[in-house]
């Protein structure tokens, strides 16, 4: 199925120059300090909480095990804030706060400073501005919250103190955590403030010496017991020191005495990044280090597969793990990337030392990426290059490798879309289609795709285009076309696409490579989308066939649940149960079920138990396509489901007034739903009138909606309750004269034929509709139909059966509802009987209904004795009875 809508919001955002939004994560394989991680917890009970120590105490590393680690008392949501520059300003900070909270849907898109208009000159002062744009954000939080800032001592303006607790007398709902260098901070406020705070001091933070001990061993197990106390003795449980000393030592192989004269000025000195460039002997390790120091995507098992030096995963294994957005309430939770200490002083140098070669060397290292199997990590390289045209040939030739990435990875490429060249937005379109094709789960990163702008450029691009790279224009076309819920427009760019595949020879699908199966699965959901339901289960059937062989797990769910709802649709019953069936055997992980891979499924699921009469498991998997879809087409054909499901299950009145409800408030509206979707709202109305004895409002709500000759079925069977059989036979024949209608209309047009035939005994088009329908429903396996038809007359034409086939059909019955009143069949009203029946509800003088209707009394009282006769009695007050029984109530 198609991806689910994303949020407007990315993943992963730098705010501006000054810092980055992060929400880091738990460092692991040195050292668990879990008394520590409970000091913070029960810090973190005050309004705010201090971290205060020097450099390399572990104050960020304390926090991310907290973040991850803390107990459930505390608020579960918040936001991470990494102040990135020195001497950052009031309005510079609260920007920054506002902003994170914005990204992570703490706050609405239209809050905070970023969104605020600024004080005109001679306004409010800038501090009382930014007091009042604060409050009026903050009180829109539903929820409390927690917003932890890293190295706030780069906190240039001392006014920023002021302003937190300002906001933290009067929130109590949203606590501060703050690590600092400086230990001033908070220092002469605390006395005076009406809060309460709570400060960590570095005692707090050295490591123990039993502490410091285990990291020796860990790192260092071949030292010597007298070495090993003097490295406790001599950095007395400065946690940074202990692990960047081991680091040289164990890299560089220096004794303890040459590693502690590294760090006696600066942890992190430009000796120590030094040693490390100097001392590699690979130049792909070197050009490895320096390209994901860069890039910021290391990961220990990939140093070790790309290098095969133990040492250098042994480093990076031991690095602080960061990671990216604002941390959810799910513990489970874990988009992470990595980025370590040492790896972010390389960034600093090499930025400064190879900033003329950067682009180059990226080059270079995705080129490498690419031939060692790491897709992902290649067109990264590439696109933070800016080199789209390359990141779109790695795409395009390994799309199908792209599904096995983890999905944090397809969202730090989603995050680039931002710094799009515009020369190149054709390529970055396709690029965007296959990540978000391949990971429809990446609902945190913003799809670009919706824009117009974008599919305006893709277009412009296809003029020239030489074959392969049109097909690749066509597939981000038809899936941002898709997207934006313009569905006939990808319907029709869809079927371009797959001429465009048709006409490629041999070498030029080679060159397409992967892309060409992504290809075929947009054909099929595109036509899905649109209704073209035989072309979507041709191309469908493909994509998963071909998804099965190759082991894509994702892809075959995604495509033989879509083609399932296709088959069920259709009427293929048995088929389409058959699939679900494989799907659902097991072979499947629990994730991918349950996740928006398994749309396509749900929905068949859905129009399986409607067909089999299981109203309530219909309505549960229509409900929850609806919330992984919101706002999507197939969220549309949910709810129309779900109230097709009601009927089945004998809430006839309620799925009509649902339905009205769901056409009503979508009137003149594009995109969602569709006309045909819309068409199955008007289905169940018009249905549902029939099946509970209200033929004319059934007959008004097709006339006024100007439905007649759009509605087939359900017109057929309004004029077979109404006994006009030869009307039924006229009105199905142009749909059984239709080569491609499906199993589904062609038996329910069948049954309403046969009967209407039976009743005008022409035996030959009764016996001949008749074994046509009874063939059709055996071998679809379809049910529903029988539903639609009024029992009595059903069990007729089953029991006419010269030859014996209905007796099986016959014998089913008992477990089909019959949800037709006793009193369905009537003759019709016509306007002036109707006109005159809303009268008499009110009065009964036939002097003043003729006054209101501008007649004559005697012309009322024709009306008023046809009336009767029509509804089967003899006064005004049985007939006000039954025409409410029957709906016929104004």
């Amino acid at each position: 199925m198609p991806a689910v809508r994303a949020a407007d919001r990315r993943a992963d955002r730098a705010l501006g120059d000054s810092g980055i939004a992060y929400a880091p994560h738990s460092p692991k394989g040195i050292l668990d300090r879990p008394a520590l991680t409970a000091l913070i917890d029960e810090a973190a009970t005050t309004p705010l909480t201090v971290l205060r120590a020097p450099k390399g105490f572990g104050k960020t590393t304390a926090l991310a095990r907290w973040v991850h680690e803390r107990s459930p008392s505390t608020p579960r949501r918040g936001v991470w804030i990494s102040l990135g520059d020195d001497g950052i300003g009031r309005t510079e900070f609260w920007t920054l706060v506002s902003t994170a909270l914005r990204d992570a849907g703490l706050i609405g898109v239209d809050a905070g400073l970023g969104a605020a208009p600024r004080p005109p000159d001679g306004g409010l002062p800038e501090g009382s501005w930014l007091r009042h744009t604060l409050a009026g954000a903050l009180e829109r939080l539903e929820e409390p919250i927690v917003i932890v800032v890293d190295d706030y001592h780069r906190v240039g303006d001392r006014m920023v103190d002021d302003d937190l607790l300002w906001l933290l007398e009067r929130y109590r709902t949203i606590r501060f955590i703050v690590a600092t260098r400086v230990f001033s901070v908070f220092e002469s406020l605390t006395a005076t403030a009406r809060i309460g705070i709570a400060l960590v001091d570095p005692a707090r933070l050295r490591l123990s010496s039993a502490e410091a001990h285990q990291v020796i061993e860990r790192l260092l197990p071949t030292l010597t017991e007298d070495e090993r106390q003097r490295l406790v003795d001599e950095l007395d449980g400065w946690p940074l020191a202990l692990i960047a000393v081991a680091h040289v030592i164990g890299r560089q192989r220096v004794s303890v005495d040459d590693a502690l004269s590294l760090v006696a000025e600066d942890v992190l000195s430009d000796e120590l990044v030094g040693s490390l460039l100097s001392g590699t002997a690979d130049p792909e390790f070197d050009l490895f280090v320096l390209g994901s120091a860069l890039a910021d995507f290391v990961t220990p098992e990939l140093a070790a597969a790309l290098t095969e030096t133990p040492d250098a995963a042994s480093l990076l294994a031991r690095l602080e793990h960061l990671g990216f957005g604002s941390w959810s309430g799910d513990p489970a939770d874990r988009r992470f990337e990595y980025q370590g200490l040492v790896l972010s002083s390389l960034r600093r140098r090499a930025r400064l030392v190879f900033a003329d070669s950067l682009a180059e060397r990226r080059t270079r290292l995705a080129e490498w990426l690419e031939s060692n199997g790491y897709v992902m990590d290649a067109i990264l390289q590439h696109s933070l290059a800016q080199h789209w045209q390359n990141a779109m040939a790695v795409t395009v030739r390994h799309a199908s490798e792209l599904a096995r990435a983890d999905t944090a990875s397809a969202c730090r490429l989603l995050a680039l879309v931002p710094r799009r060249d515009p020369r190149f937005e054709a390529e970055l379109a396709v690029i965007v289609a296959v990540v978000t094709s391949a990971h429809p789960e990446a609902t945190g990163c913003e799809n670009t795709l919706t824009s117009r702008h974008l599919a305006e450029s893709v277009m412009h691009a296809l003029e020239d285009a030489e074959p392969v790279r049109r097909a690749a224009l066509l597939f981000a076309l038809s899936r941002a076309h898709r997207e934006a819920e313009r569905y006939d427009q990808a319907r029709l760019t869809a079927e371009r696409l797959g001429a465009a595949l048709a006409a490629l020879d041999t070498d030029e699908m080679e060159q397409l490579g992967d892309l060409v199966h992504f290809c075929t699965r947009e054909i099929g959901l595109a036509s899905l989308a649109a209704h073209r339901l035989p072309v979507a289960a041709e191309y469908l059937l493909r994509s998963s066939t071909r998804a099965r062989s190759r082991g894509d797990d994702a892809m075959w769910l995604d495509s033989a649940g879509s083609l399932a709802y296709a088959e069920a649709s259709l009427g293929h019953v048995t088929r389409a149960r058959a699939r679900v069936a494989e799907l659902r055997s097991g072979a499947l992980p629990v994730d991918l079920l349950t996740g928006p891979h398994a749309i396509g499924l749900r929905l068949a699921e859905a129009v399986l138990d409607l067909d089999s009469f299981a109203a309530e498991s219909s309505i549960a998997h229509a409900r929850w396509v609806r919330e992984a879809a919101t706002g999507t087409e197939f969220a549309a054909v949910a709810s129309a489901i779900e109230t097709a499901s009601m009927s089945v299950g004998g809430r006839i009145s309620a799925a009509i007034s649902r339905a009205k409800a769901l056409v009503s408030a979508t009137a003149g509206a594009e995109g969602t739903p569709s006309p045909h979707t819309r068409e199955i709202l008007h289905s169940v109305i018009v249905d549902g009138l029939v099946m509970s004895g209200r033929v004319n409002q059934a007959d008004e709500y097709l006339r006024s909606r100007g439905l007649r000759n759009r509605l087939v079925l359900s017109e057929a069977r309004l004029a077979l309750v109404e006994r006009k059989s030869w009307q039924v036979i006229t009105i199905t024949e142009p749909l059984l004269r239709t080569p491609d209608a499906s199993p589904r209309a062609t038996a329910d047009a069948l049954l309403l034929r046969a009967i209407a035939a039976h009743r005008l005994a022409r035996a030959d088009i009764a016996l001949s509709a008749r074994s046509d329908a009874l063939t059709a429903l055996i071998g679809s396996g379809l049910r529903h139909p029988l539903m639609l038809i009024p029992r009595a007359e059903l069990v007729t034409l089953l029991e006419w059966s010269p030859g014996g086939d209905g007796r099986a059909q016959l014998a089913s019955l008992e477990t089909v509802p019959d949800r037709f009143t006793a009193a369905t069949i009537v003759q019709q009203l016509t306007r002036r009987e109707s006109s005159v029946l809303n009268e008499l509800f009110t009065t009964s003088r036939a002097e003043v209904i003729a006054e209101r209707l501008f007649v004559s009394p005697n012309t009322v009282k024709s009306q008023l004795r046809s009336l009767y006769r029509k509804l089967g009695v003899s006064s005004r007050d049985e007939a006000l009875i039954v025409a409410a029984d029957r709906g016929l109530a104004p």
